[in-house]
């Protein structure tokens, strides 16, 4: 019986993910590995962690980022199917912004000669324009991000868990440059069309980054079954901006040992952000306890 629960819980867990990335076929997809090693203290109430990430994107052609993490969460409470935490993290990221390419301006001239065009209508001639865009290079930025979170698991059923986890993020991009090519087109009336290049070095300049992040996960478990597959949804609000991201997680834990455990995912984000694509991720994960 309990195979069967299993079974109906990924098919789920893959009907979600498959109807949340019914999206546009120009998103993203990219690789993610992570380790982490973590140390339980006072009671198993505290846990400190160290944890590496490497991600890559542009359909895994290039990499994303470096990610170094160092953290800890307590318990607060710690009753058999309750349990509340808080945490704080610190994360530094060395990340690459791929080259962008933004039309700058697009501008009509006119003269003081008019079509009459019947009707009383008259219609300008056009004279000329000027249209052209720009194109910044790819450069890696660091970013610096802390975490402060509260979350809250409580067991509904049996051997399903469900957390709620709230994080306060602060997000600071630190100042980079690159180099900026400007495209131009000028045409103007009776006169041949002129195409001009300019290359010059654009700063991008330091800026911050608040966001409250809400992160709703089930997970199934069962004693003596090294499996313990999962579904989230995660969902982050910047404050003061318009960013915004959507993450629709299913993925499964597989425990070695007491020690050793590895984790598989699936991950489709949707994101309203200047410095990250939406996109398809897949990952693969190491964790390891002292």
């Amino acid at each position: 019986m309990s195979k069967e629960i299993t079974r109906r819980f990924l098919i789920a867990c893959v009907a979600m993910l498959t109807i949340s990335s019914a999206t546009k076929a120009d998103n993203d997809f990219g690789l993610d590995f992570s380790a982490e090693a973590n140390k339980k203290l006072l009671l198993n109430r505290l846990t400190l962690g160290l944890g590496l990430d490497v991600r890559t994107q542009d359909n895994t052609s290039q990499m994303e980022r470096y990610v170094i993490e160092a953290g800890g969460s307590y318990k607060l409470v710690d009753q058999k199917k309750f349990d509340l935490k808080v945490g704080l993290s610190y994360e530094h990221m060395w990340m690459k912004n791929l080259g962008q390419q933004e039309e700058t301006y697009k501008l009509k001239y006119y003269n003081d000669k008019f079509n009459y065009l019947g009707g009383g209508q008259f219609e300008a001639i056009e004279k000329g324009y000027n249209k052209g865009y720009n194109y910044d290079q790819a450069y890696w930025r660091n970013r610096s991000r802390w975490n402060l979170s509260v979350a809250l698991s409580c067991k509904p059923f049996r051997r399903f868990t469900l957390t709620l986890k709230e994080t306060m993020q602060y997000n600071y991009f630190w100042g980079s440059s690159t180099t900026r090519t400007k495209y131009r087109e000028k045409y103007r009336y009776n006169e041949p069309t002129t195409y001009t290049t300019e290359v010059l070095e654009k700063t991008k300049y330091s800026k911050v980054r608040w966001m409250l992040r809400s992160k709703l996960t089930l997970q199934y478990s069962k004693k003596k079954c090294p499996w313990e597959p999962y579904v989230a949804v995660d969902y982050g609000k910047g404050i003061g901006n318009t960013d915004y991201k959507w993450k629709f997680i299913g993925g499964t834990d597989y425990k070695i040992s007491k020690q050793h455990t590895l984790n598989a995912f699936y991950r489709f984000q949707k994101e309203n952000d200047e410095d990250e694509p939406n996109g398809h991720i897949v990952g693969i994960g190491y964790n390891f306890k002292f």
